[in-house]
């Protein structure tokens, strides 16, 4: 009898394995998303998103967050920078997105015309000395200012810039999605 009841609990262990094997195994997961997903900010000043992660059919776990494809003068921080998701739970980080100015971009096109036309002026106060440098020193005025008015539509800002960049959510196990911003920098 013994057997026969064994036998039993052995066939219904395995009709119920493969019933949930039709029906899909649930295996615990999670998923990150962002508000917002599309940010703007000026040169020297930040902008924040909440990311949030929620936990899909009991998911535990320590999850790591990072930002991914920024260009060079754009930084992210994240406030905690890891979240505990323990089961059923909606847990978020706030994202600081700042933009700096890269040192290759100091100077916008304006300055660096006004820059080319000092070349000529501070060139010829030390090369032409003598009888005539008043004459020619009205012409380095001259010439620099000339090259200064005609480049005056240089002087406008530079268009804003749109990025995208990705936040990456990685848990301990291995475990990582991602979510996808656009972050718009005005300089």
């Amino acid at each position: 009898m013994k057997t026969y009841l064994s036998s039993i609990a052995s066939l219904l262990f395995i009709v119920l394995g493969c019933v949930q094997a039709l029906m899909g195994a649930t295996v615990p997961d999670f998923t990150v998303a962002a508000n917002p997903v599309a940010v703007q900010l000026n040169v020297g000043k930040t902008a924040t998103s909440e990311i949030s992660l929620s936990s899909d059919n009991e998911f535990y776990g320590s999850v790591e967050l990072a930002c991914q494809n920024l260009p060079p003068a754009l930084f992210c921080n994240f406030t905690p920078p890891a979240l505990q998701l323990e089961g059923a739970t909606v847990v978020s980080s706030q994202l600081t997105l700042s933009a700096t100015q890269s040192n290759a971009a100091m100077l916008d096109s304006g300055q660096k015309f006004m820059v080319l036309t000092m070349i000529p002026i501070l060139g010829g106060m030390f090369f032409w000395r003598g009888p005539r440098a008043t004459s020619k020193a009205a012409l380095l005025v001259i010439l620099p200012s000339l090259m200064l008015f005609s480049g005056c539509q240089g002087l406008s800002p530079a268009p804003p810039k749109t990025y995208t960049i990705a936040v990456a959510a990685t848990a301990s196990g291995g475990t990582s999605h991602s979510v996808q911003m656009q972050v718009t920098v005005q300089q």
